[in-house]
């Protein structure tokens, strides 16, 4: 076999430190002049069978194959490397380009490609060739069409998202909300006799900083501010006189009240406290300024408005921060879910206060749409009941795509027309009053399945319930899927609300069931994703980060360092880094060899 010791081994001398494999003769006689090394060149014979021969001859030393820089030879140099456990040395220009050692040389000078090649221990990690690796899994979630929305939503949706440059899912789930706010308590969708969903919805859709997440909300929301300014407006004088006239009552009923205390006869005491009982019953009711939304609340704090509030509430915001109060952040760690849980699914809720009334809600309506971060999700899990009591169970979850780093710097502007229809279509749902049941208590209107729209929603519901079980695709978040016909009733009752003029006055119909349903398969993908996050682990989630450097860049030898320094602004320490590099080398992704001194 022709193989070529270097000059330094046949002189007799000693060769110490790691053993090289070079690609060629001119190679060879660069490391033999950098290293005191033992170098072997193959001659006739392949890179594989020199590196098998070095290994037998090299009594326990490390194989180090030295690449000339192109990728074919590079993917032949770690396959020899793989083969005797060594690692490849592949010669990099200070730019960062791949070449031979020869062209290092001439390009950087000897100095630095002795240097380097000194050095080449501790280049660790290369792609792992030929292996299949153990894959994450993939998570390639499915996007929105705005055309697959009734045309008021979806023009809204288009229109913002593109003059904002965010995801169009991101608002949807903003507007969805919003049209919820303006209907819940006045609607309900009649799935079958007995059988009832509210239009209230918990929704999350996650992003990082920077997605303009707070521009979107505020957009969405603006339909609500703006008839809460008019309706305060409106109720302003009527709240101030009655607020007058009680104050004089009250006046009146203290002034008799101390005259019956000093009054000098039963008759005379008697006739004072039926002309107390007479004014107290005209005392008129002072009514609340009208709201609609509420933020930074405390869970003990929303059955309080919601009681002001004709039992409605919503809670639009543009980060996770009310998942933190509802954690403990205001208790001592100790989380307040009750009231949050039964306003999802409209439960009677009781509130015994120390000081005031008990408080009690028949019919809550409360709808929250957040927007954290994806770190904030990832947490959620983790939180004291916030999965074993049903609460992430009871979420619309998103994970929209980010587009930042591909948005347009001068979009075009929001379109007003499409505002203000989107803007009508909340007014008139506000503007619309509840039927009066028996004394005269609010009802909500319900509104019922076509028949082929229930046909639909039922084979949906089937599919779902198998989905459920051992096996299925929902197994694993069973506690989010046994809710999810719930979920997609509700939307088709959302969708009814803005496709229709008058809701109440017609069925929900096939088509609008489809877009529904349509909108519940997304969901799925997403909340299987958002379930994942919840329980990654820290260490895969570095590991992916890394490994999506090296997919971008087409890495093929780096050291450790190198994905530090790629991945210092998200990971901040090195052991953090060496762990996800740990998971890449279990997974198949990448080798390593332990560095050795010379």
């Amino acid at each position: 076999m022709d193989l070529k010791r270097s000059p330094c081994c046949r002189e007799g001398k000693r060769p110490t430190g790691p053993v090289y494999v070079a690609q060629d003769h001119v190679v060879q006689s660069l490391v033999a002049t950098f290293t005191d090394c033992d170098c072997w060149e193959p001659g006739s014979f392949g890179l594989l069978e020199a590196a098998k021969t070095a290994q037998g001859l090299s009594c326990g030393r490390r194989i180090i194959v030295v690449s000339d820089g192109f990728s074919r030879a590079t993917g032949d140099a770690a396959k020899a490397a793989e083969a005797v456990q060594g690692q490849v040395y592949v010669p990099r220009k200070n730019n960062g380009e791949a070449c031979d050692l020869a062209e290092l040389v001439h390009s950087e000078g000897r100095e630095v490609a002795g240097g380097q090649l000194r050095r080449a221990e501790t280049l660790l990690f290369a792609a792992k060739p030929h292996v299949s690796p153990v894959r994450f899994e993939a998570h390639d979630l499915p996007t929105l069409a705005a055309n697959e929305l009734p045309s008021v939503l979806g023009d809204f949706g288009e229109a913002v998202a593109e003059g904002l440059q965010v995801p169009l899912e991101l608002v949807l789930m903003n507007a969805l909300a919003c049209v919820a706010v303006a209907g819940q308590g006045k609607f309900c969708v009649e799935v079958r006799q007995g059988y009832r969903e509210p239009l209230n919805i918990y929704a999350l859709a996650a992003l990082p900083p920077g997605e303009r997440k707070s521009a979107t909300a505020e957009i969405c929301k603006r339909p609500l501010v703006q008839w809460e300014l008019e309706a305060q407006e409106e109720s302003r004088d009527s709240i101030r006189c009655a607020l007058s006239e009680r104050k004089t009552l009250d006046k009146i009923i203290e002034t008799k009240r101390a005259r019956a205390g000093h009054a000098k006869t039963e008759e005379d005491r008697r006739n004072l406290i039926n002309e107390i009982k007479t004014l107290e019953a005209e005392l008129p009711e002072i009514s609340d300024t009208p709201r609609l939304l509420i933020d930074d609340v405390t869970p003990e704090a929303i059955p309080v408005f919601m009681e002001r509030q004709q039992e409605r509430a919503g809670i639009i915001e543009a980060e996770g921060g009310f998942l933190d109060i509802l954690a403990g952040r205001y208790s001592k760690g100790v989380p307040n879910l009750d009231a949050v849980l039964k306003c999802w699914s409209g439960e009677t809720v009781h509130v015994d206060r120390r000081s005031g009334p008990p408080i009690v809600l028949h019919n809550p309506a409360l709808t929250l749409c957040l927007s954290p971060q994806p770190d904030v999700v990832r947490g959620l899990a983790d939180k004291p009941g916030f999965r074993g009591r049903g609460l992430l169970g009871r979420f619309l979850f998103l994970l929209p795509r980010s587009r930042v780093g591909k948005r347009n710097v001068e979009p075009e502007s929001i379109s007003q027309v499409v505002q203000a229809r989107y803007a009508a279509k909340i007014h008139s749902l506000l503007s619309l009053h509840c039927q009066q049941g028996p004394g005269g208590k609010p009802v909500p209107y319900s509104l019922s399945f076509s028949p082929e729209a229930y046909r639909e929603w039922v084979n949906f519901h089937r599919d779902v319930e198998a989905s459920l079980g051992p096996g299925g695709e929902l197994e694993a978040i069973a506690d989010w899927g046994g809710k999810l016909h719930g979920a997609a009733a509700r939307l088709a009752g959302l969708l009814h609300l803005v496709e229709q003029e008058y809701p109440h006055h017609h069925a929900i119909e096939l088509g609008t069931m489809r877009q529904a349903l349509k909108l519940a398969s997304l969901f799925v993908a997403h909340a299987k994703a958002a379930f994942a996050l919840m329980g990654a682990d820290p260490d895969n989630e570095c590991a992916k980060h890394i490994l999506a450097w090296i997919m971008e860049r087409r890495i093929e030898a780096f050291q450790a360092r190198d994905a530090f320094e790629k991945v210092k602004g998200r990971y901040s320490k090195m052991a953090q880094v060496n762990a996800g590099l740990s998971v890449l080398e279990e997974r198949a992704y990448i080798f390593a060899t332990p560095s050795q001194s010379p």
